[in-house]
This record gives structure tokens, sequence and C-alpha cells, in this order.
């Protein structure tokens, strides 16, 4: 493996200057720290300011790791305020962790019982196999996935478990089937403030990725190097749909990176492969550089070769890069529409690009809420109405319902 060319990341940070804050919270939100980056850290701490230092701590969700990095090694560097809120937040994570754990466990039971094909995904797995500690990684919610088939029967178990999802309990069925040609998952709440994700597919649209991964999910033969290398292609591709706006995603990709390297010499070679067939190539390449930006992992020749003549990639890494070192980039109407455009352009091929497209014309949640209150034949009005409401969401701050969902929080 190798480096980008260094003159191509001293480009990168020059067009797209990276906050002090932004480096710091990438080397400590690591597991454990290396005695060059423990100097590295140092260094840095006098250069930063400690409220925009916190911001991003809080945006990106990376309290864990980075608590236990400062504990360890540089406690004295910062404020008693700073290490007391970090540490609160670390034990928070402990106890949510382990009610998750076991709220998990429960319901892998249950489904088992009932014979009930479910996967644990992304959350709980990658902070036991990528950090070695499900306390160090900040998990909001349970993400699961089973077969579209078993919805019903799911929601059964789910509900005599304690479980309520919001959405069965209030639309009807004729509603219930558009809103899940619009929606990857049902959000649960259970006891003890437990969030659960009951994944249906594993992307917004029914592309190639959500087909394929899904199958592979699920079939008697697939082999564990299998389910590795598609599951980092479906992490860049989780992280890129949304311009990388949690630093603990890309924190993700750069362990997997780290330990895929180490233990397979053809890990990243399959991934390329892999990403071709599924038309993820573009989130692949942009998560790897962003990754050796910040975390300095190695780079295949393939990706680097791939992002320097392609000029899309280009155009989302800099988005990503403004929404990673400024987190209020994310609340502007400029990034929601920059998310949108992209998404459509990320794919090569163009009957993926359709179905993106076609995607975002699906009503949401809050249009076939309206829809229902509307005489039949008006539901154009819902799509007049859009401009208004990405108004009134990202300029005056508001939402028309609570935020009770786990989704942007893996």
């Amino acid at each position: 493996m190798v480096f980008l060319q260094t003159q191509d990341i001293v480009n990168l940070m020059i067009n797209h200057i990276i906050s002090n804050e932004l480096k710091l919270c990438a080397l400590l939100s690591q597991p454990q720290l290396q005695a060059s980056q423990i100097s590295e850290v140092a260094a840095l701490i006098p250069q930063i300011e400690t409220n925009k230092f916190q911001y991003q701590l809080d945006q990106h969700r990376i309290w864990p790791s980075v608590y236990c990095n400062i504990r360890d090694h540089c406690s004295e560097l910062f404020t008693p305020s700073l290490t007391d809120y970090l540490k609160q937040k670390y034990r928070q994570n402990i106890n949510s962790s382990q009610r998750q754990f076991l709220a998990t466990t429960s319901i892998l039971q249950s489904f088992k019982a009932a014979n009930i094909p479910v996967k644990v995904i992304k959350g709980l797995p990658l902070a036991q196999r990528l950090y070695g500690d499900i306390a160090k990684r900040h998990c909001n919610d349970i993400d699961m996935l089973i077969p579209k088939d078993y919805r019903h029967i799911a929601h059964q178990h789910l509900s005599q478990l304690g479980y309520q999802c919001d959405i069965l309990n209030t639309f009807s069925s004729t509603a219930i089937e558009t809103l899940l040609e619009c929606r990857k998952d049902l959000a649960y709440r259970g006891k003890r403030g437990i969030l659960l994700e009951l994944h249906l597919r594993l992307t917004g649209h029914s592309g190639l990725l959500t087909k394929d991964y899904t199958q592979q999910i699920f079939s008697d033969s697939s082999l564990e190097y299998e389910q590795k290398v598609r599951e980092f292609v479906y992490l860049c591709w989780h992280a890129t749909h949304t311009l990388h706006h949690r630093l603990k995603w890309l924190q993700d990709i750069a362990l997997y990176i780290k330990n895929g390297a180490a233990n397979t010499p053809r890990f990243f070679e399959d991934a390329v492969i892999y990403a071709q067939k599924t038309d993820t190539l573009r989130s692949l390449v942009i998560s790897m550089i962003l990754s050796n930006i910040l975390y300095k992992t190695d780079t295949p020749p393939a990706v680097s070769s791939f992002y320097k003549k392609d000029f899309i990639s280009k155009f989302v890494l800099k988005a990503s890069l403004n929404t990673l070192n400024q987190y209020s980039y994310k609340n502007s109407i400029r990034y929601e529409l920059e998310m949108h455009i992209y998404n459509i352009l990320l794919p090569q091929q163009w009957l993926e690009k359709m179905r993106i497209l076609w995607q975002a014309f699906k009503p949401n949640l809050d249009e076939i809420e309206l829809l229902s209150k509307m005489p039949v034949g008006r539901s154009f009005f819902c799509y007049l109405i859009r401009p208004f409401r990405l108004f009134y969401r990202k300029v005056l701050n508001r939402n028309s319902r609570p935020q009770t969902r786990g989704s942007s929080d893996k």
C-alpha cells in the first residue's frame, strides 16, 4: 500500500483548510495512541479554541474514545470543566452500551425462537470489532436488518418485548406501505430509552448495493471475509451519502483500512472490485482519501488513480471536508441541496442515478401525514410546498415533529 503523493495532500490542505480542532478530534478519536500521536496531540492543544473543540466533539459524537485518550495521556492540558464533561459522557455511554447489549441479546433470542432472519449492523458490532470495547464508540441506537417479508412477525415480537413504533401505530396500512417505499427502516422505542431501527433494506433506494449485500448477509454460504469486504464498502457508502457529517464514521473506515491491510493483502483489491460491481466506487474512493488525509491511512494505487482523474469525487470530497470541518454547514440549505445533488452524481451507471432521483420524489413522513388530510387528487401540493418546508427547517431551524430517530447517528 502507498500514501497519496505528498503534494496532493498539501494541495488538499491548502484548498480546504482543516481546523486544528478537527485535527485534534481525529487524533483523539482513535482507540489507542502511539507515542508520535501523543506528541502531535500535545503540540495541537495550545492552538485550539476549547469551545470550538467541544462543539466538534458534540457534533461528531466521539466523546468516549476522546475521553479515554485525554484521561490516559494529557488530562492536565485541558480545563477541568471539559474533562469532567467528557467523563460524564463516557459514563453515560458505558450505561447506554450495556443496555443496548442486553436489549440486543433479548431481541435476537426472541427472533431466533420465531425463525426470523436478522443481522445486527453498524453500532455495537463495529464497536466490539474495531475498538475492542463497546464503551469506546458512541451509538445512539441498535440497528437490525431483516428481510422485508418478516416485518409483520418481527413487529409482533418487538411489541411483546415492549417496543413501540409510532409510525405503525399512527398511519393506515396503505400509508405505511407508501412510506416504506421512501424509508429504509422503522424506528422503535423500548424501555429505558432504548432506540431500535429495524432495517428492511440497507440504503434509501433499492439499488445494487442493498440488493447484493442483503442477499449475501442472509446467505448460508457466505464467508466471513466476503462479509467484511461488503461491510467495508457499505460503510463507505453510508458515510459518503450524507457527506461524512459524523467523524466517527470516518474513524470506523480508517480502523477498517488498518485492520484489513494487516490481515489480508487482497482486501482493498477485492473492495474495489465489489464497489465497481455495486456502483459505489466513488463512495469508496472518497472515504479512503478522507481517511488518508485525517488518519494517515494507506491508499491503494487504484483508489488514488481514480480520484485524480474523477472531478465528481473531488467535488464531493470538498463538500465532505466542509461538513466535517464546519459543522454549521450541515444545518444550511446549501448542504441539503448539495447532499441530494451529489447522491445523484455519485453512481456511474445511469440506471442507478435514476433510481436515486426517483426515490427523491417519493413522499416523506411529513408529506404522507399531510396527504392524509388532503382530498384525493391534491397530492401534488406536497411537492409544491417542499421548498417552503426546507426553508422552515434550515433557515428558521424548526422541525415539524420531534426527532426520535437515530438514523444520523450509528
